[in-house]
């Protein structure tokens, strides 16, 4: 299906329920995530990194919750298809000469910086914020950060946020930072350098910077913003984080991706005075008018999907997660059908370079030194992974690498498509390296190739909790690999 013509048909299914009556398929299905569930060696989809004809791209905007929000996009993707670089800092000689080969760029690159180390034109996604928390969280971010370049300046002044909004030098860091983002563009927005928090970032741009270029007025740059905006294929609103998720996983043909967890976020909200709101209101009226606008069309595109997944609602109780798992099964179901059984896999090794399509799981981390990815489950105590699987008979092998403790890993409980499966630990009982092994059976499957595996551990607390480091995210188990061989 080519990408216009995919696009054509979400926009007819959001709004209806039901694919056109010119088309003989599926609804809405994009063939990147029927790709992802497949192990590598089958060949009934391709690969969704290798054949995507355009790269995505997520312009992350700071303080929006970009970095949570980027743990889970990686998920879609192979570990080797993804742009290494998130900075302009980052960037060497050496990965931009190979930026072709990449599916998915993610970083501080504003709405147009991407086009100097890529000649295609991306796929665009992106998170947007209220502008005074946005401006409020940019201010404690430059007082804790030593790499931002005003970072000193407000240390030895002992700026306040009045101060901070006031002082001329730091003040512009305050005004119409998503218009700016949105808006950048290296060759035609010479102005909107301002952006970068670094002076190490500033200087590496400088280098593509023309010698001369036209000057934007306030509103020409809002214009240019908005029109990039409108242009994404998904934008999400971070007060509705976990919303914009759902609508993320409907637009893409995904199931829920679970409830987050807030990455690289201060809790502690802080009093804002009325001089220090009105300061940033005013240094920010055109980004409140393209948030307003984002606003209204997140909740137009919200209330579309509530009203087309009531066309799979089975039960009363079911919660916006459920239908989006009701929808996704339906139409991979749908598309597995037109396919001969010799296309379907009867085994499957899984290992955390791959995409992963599921929920509650953390970002990949690399063991050494193995060199093996691994992610830990989190942060609710049940995550999930979709697969397509021959109905048969099968052994499971979950590798697990660490856990809360050895007594959690004994507690796992694992599941497919709602059936509780009798497990087997293998391993020395006092260590936390451990193999669960289970057996399928056919009456798992009830006839359907697309399987679900869920695995639930006794409780979440956070790493720091455990293991006594700083990292506040909610684990459970750390699995290196899952696979599923036939029983002869």
């Amino acid at each position: 299906m080519q990408i216009r013509s995919f696009l054509a048909e979400i926009r007819h299914w959001l709004d209806t329920g039901r694919p056109s009556r010119n088309r003989q398929t599926e609804p809405v299905q994009s063939a990147h995530a029927l790709a992802m569930l497949l192990p590598d060696n089958t060949r009934a989809w391709p690969d969704m990194a290798r054949d995507a004809s355009r790269p995505f791209y997520f312009i992350h905007i700071p303080k929006t919750a970009g970095t949570s929000l980027i743990a889970i996009l990686d998920r879609l993707f192979h570990q080797t298809h993804i742009f290494p670089a998130q900075l302009w800092r980052e960037l060497r000689p050496e990965i931009v000469q190979q930026a072709s080969r990449f599916s998915f760029f993610r970083g501080h690159f504003g709405g147009g910086g991407l086009k100097v180390f890529s000649g295609s034109s991306p796929q665009l996604l992106t998170m947007l914020r209220d502008p005074l928390p946005l401006s409020v969280s940019t201010y404690h971010f430059i007082r804790r950060e030593k790499n931002t370049r005003v970072h000193q300046l407000v240390k030895d002044l002992g700026m306040t946020l009045e101060a901070f909004a006031a002082h001329p030098r730091t003040r512009i860091l305050l005004n119409d930072r998503q218009v700016r983002y949105l808006s950048f563009d290296i060759h035609d927005d010479p102005d909107a350098q301002d952006i970068f928090l670094s002076s190490t970032s500033e200087q590496v741009v400088r280098q593509w910077l023309p010698d001369k270029a036209p000057e934007l007025t306030a509103e020409q740059r809002y214009q240019r913003a908005l029109s990039t905006l409108k242009t994404c294929e998904w934008f999400g609103i971070q007060e509705r984080f976990d919303d914009s998720l759902r609508l993320f996983a409907w637009q893409f043909g995904l199931p829920p991706v679970g409830v987050s967890e807030r990455l690289n976020a201060r809790r502690k909200a802080s009093r804002v005075s009325e001089q220090a709101r009105l300061s940033i209101e005013r240094a920010n009226s055109w980004d409140r008018r393209l948030y307003a606008w984002a606003v209204d069309e997140f909740e137009r595109r919200f209330d579309r999907m509530k009203t087309a997944l009531e066309n799979v609602r089975q039960r009363k109780t079911d919660t916006i997660d459920d239908l989006l798992r009701h929808a996704y099964r339906q139409r991979v179901e749908q598309y597995l059908r037109r396919l001969p059984e010799s296309a379907l896999p009867d085994r499957w090794r899984y290992h955390f370079d791959q995409p992963l399509i599921g929920c509650h799981w953390h970002r990949r981390e690399l063991a050494l030194p193995e060199k093996h990815w691994f992610r830990w489950t989190g942060p609710q105590k049940t995550a999930d992974l979709w697969l397509v699987l021959k109905p048969g008979r099968y052994q499971l092998s979950l590798e697990v690498i660490n856990a809360i403790s050895p007594a959690d890993i004994e507690q796992l409980r694992l599941q497919a498509n709602e059936v509780e499966l009798s497990t087997r630990v293998q391993g020395d009982a006092g260590s936390v390296v451990r193999t669960i092994q289970a057996q399928l059976s056919a009456r798992v499957f009830d006839g359907s190739a697309v399987l679900r595996l869920q695995i639930r551990v006794p409780r979440v607390p956070t790493h720091a909790e455990a293991f006594g480091s700083d990292d506040q995210r909610r684990v459970g188990v750390a699995v290196r690999s899952i696979t599923i061989e036939p029983i002869e």
